[in-house]
């Protein structure tokens, strides 16, 4: 069964359970105002893939932490539309949507629905667990995974693992 599953950014913010709040904070647009084209990943719910969707997501961020993913699933009206993402990896580009939303309330009702049940909704990535799944990645060679290394060394250390 597929799972629309929208990355955390603040987990603070859903904590708080103010459906205000979290728009303010997990749903703003570049350019101000809330996003009405959030960003999903449609996913199998099942682990392997909440960790891959989780790790290759975490690695365009400046940190390595517990990463969280809200299913959103049955929540929206809509079906999300591909819209092909820009990480260097083929599964999230794949899978990422986006929710085209038409107003701010129809945002907010969104999170209003997903809220009484966040617990039952919350998927999670360990630390450990995302840097255990990119270690695998690098000891099997993985090319986008290598390739992501080459351009970000930096990076390497962060995940706790040894480039060939």
């Amino acid at each position: 069964m597929a799972l629309i599953l929208r990355v955390a950014g603040r987990w603070s913010a859903w904590e708080g359970g103010d459906p205000g709040e979290i728009v303010e904070y997990e749903f703003r647009a570049q350019q101000g105002g809330p996003d009405l084209r959030p960003s999903v990943y449609e996913i199998a719910d099942e682990t392997p893939e909440i960790v891959q969707v989780l790790a290759e997501h975490s690695a365009g961020s400046n940190s390595l932490r517990k990463m969280r993913g809200i299913d959103l699933t049955g929540a929206f009206q809509r079906d999300p539309a591909p819209a092909p993402g820009e990480l260097p990896f083929a599964f999230t580009r794949d899978a990422h949507r986006e929710l085209i939303l038409e107003s701010q309330d129809e945002l907010v009702e969104i999170v209003r629905r997903v809220l009484p049940a966040l617990e039952v909704r919350t998927r999670a990535a360990e630390k450990r667990d995302i840097k255990a799944y990119v270690a695998s990645r690098v000891a099997a060679a993985d090319p986008e995974w290598l390739k992501f290394f080459a351009e970000h060394r930096n990076r390497a250390q962060r995940y706790g693992v040894d480039l060939p």
